[in-house]
């Protein structure tokens, strides 16, 4: 468990990554390394398995690493990176 604004992991496995946010209106970053390849990032509104489905938000490459920025996120919105 981390308190910290930025949090690295390996994934050398499967692994879970539960991130719980409070943020104030503006900006969500969601950021990996571009050499992580093969990964997909998708949402949900509800958390349901069969609600699942590619993020339709723009990925952009920044020094290295794939990044989406979500602006004035509302209401319940949940991602995850998957490798398929």
């Amino acid at each position: 468990m981390s308190t910290d604004a930025n949090y690295t992991f390996a994934s050398g496995a499967p692994r879970s990554l539960v991130a719980i946010a409070s943020i104030a209106p503006g900006e969500l970053d969601i950021a990996w390394p571009a050499s992580a390849t093969g990964w997909v990032l998708e949402e949900t509104a509800d958390l349901r398995a069969a609600s699942w489905a590619l993020s339709t938000l723009p990925v952009n490459n920044n020094t290295g690493q794939n990044q989406v920025i979500v602006t004035n996120p509302t209401g319940s919105r949940f991602f995850r990176l998957r490798k398929p």
